[in-house]
């Protein structure tokens, strides 16, 4: 994977100097736009939200694509596209979490659009603080009457089991573009353009743990609004 030294390295900023970011998605420029890391990283709830289920003794979490998992159909609208870039490996495992967290991204984006903070892809593909996180932040954009139009971009993944293996339980790191990414008003369909800046690249930490199913939940996330090693 490109840049990984770089990336991983970039990763101990983030758990002392990480933005987490408000329901707004905004962050310390002012920006209180929808597109973005803060459509999943509100700030944290003490409320525990769903557990992982337990891992079963013949879990699929390794084999890619899981076609066996019966998944909940996700389907973003025409105006609004994630772009992942390829993972840059070819091991099972690693393509199985990456894969995982882009269904995530695309669950929380269609309960926004869908103005559903009980869609059931939020708590299939997330658990703990997590889901806390994604179902904070659906709810505070459903409250705002916004959704999002255009592009974001996702690359430079990077995954690291814990205990040197797959053991059900790893860290992900990856990066995110959206400078393409709008504010749309769901009533009205206005979208709000605005001008690029170094604001819209976002460095993103996961902790991530496989459930029964197979599927590898996100149970934490931290991000890094503005990082330089994103801008590389």
């Amino acid at each position: 994977m490109r840049r990984s030294r770089a990336v991983l390295s970039a990763v101990a900023l983030v758990g002392a100097g990480t933005l987490l970011l408000s329901g707004c998605g905004g962050d310390d420029t002012g920006d209180d736009r929808i597109a973005g890391e803060g459509r999943s990283t509100p700030q944290e709830s003490a409320d525990p939200g769903p557990e992982p289920e337990p891992e079963g003794e013949e879990s699929a979490g390794s084999e890619v694509p899981r076609d066996d998992i019966d998944r909940p159909e996700v389907t973003l609208p025409d105006y609004m596209n994630n772009v992942f870039e390829p993972a840059g490996t070819e091991e099972p495992a690693e393509l199985a979490v990456i894969t995982d967290a882009q269904h995530r991204r695309n669950a929380i984006d269609l309960a926004i659009d869908l103005a559903d903070p009980e869609h059931e892809a939020l708590a299939f593909y997330s658990a703990r603080d997590g889901y806390v996180s994604d179902l904070s932040y659906v709810a505070n954009a459903i409250d705002r009457g916004s959704t999002w139009s255009g592009t974001a971009r996702f690359y430079d993944w990077q995954v690291e089991f814990d205990e040197g293996g797959d053991g059900g339980k790893a860290l992900l790191t990856y990066c995110m573009d959206e400078s393409r990414a709008y504010d749309k008003n769901r009533d009205t369909g206005e979208v709000t353009e605005r001008e690029p800046s170094d604001a819209d690249f976002v460095l993103l930490q996961e902790r991530v743990e496989r459930n029964g199913l197979g599927v590898w939940q996100n149970v934490h996330v931290t991000s890094e609004r503005g990082a330089a090693v994103c801008r590389e």
